[in-house]
């Protein structure tokens, strides 16, 4: 199973493949690194619901992907907190960066703004 994930100052969203995108409005003054991980945070929780192993979750946020693949450092403390919930609730999930228009899930943001 794969999942693409994304976020931008108003909304983040994950879409599961074979499945609707889910969209959630971010409260005012989220910052869209914050965004990234809301999505790839609800992602993880979705599939960890639906009893889902072996699952990809795709972003082409490339900080919050390294951040929780552990290639980077983690040093701001809302990130922080984020990060640490996805690794505490993931189980057999993989986390790949992918380039923008790779994003499904950002395809489909896209899509909202017209």
């Amino acid at each position: 199973m794969r999942i693409y994930c994304d976020g931008s100052l108003t909304v983040y969203c994950f879409l599961p493949i074979g499945y609707e995108p889910i969209v959630y409005p971010n409260p005012a003054g989220v910052s869209h690194n914050v965004s990234e991980y809301m999505a790839i945070l609800h992602a993880v929780i979705f599939s960890n619901t639906l009893g889902m192993d072996n699952v990809e979750i795709v972003s082409d946020s490339e900080l919050a992907i390294k951040q929780i693949n552990g290639e980077y450092k983690c040093k701001d403390p809302s990130m922080l907190l984020l990060r640490n919930m996805v690794l505490s609730t993931r189980t057999t999930h993989t986390f790949t960066h992918v380039k923008r228009e790779l994003n499904l899930a950002g395809v489909h943001l896209e899509g909202l703004k017209q």
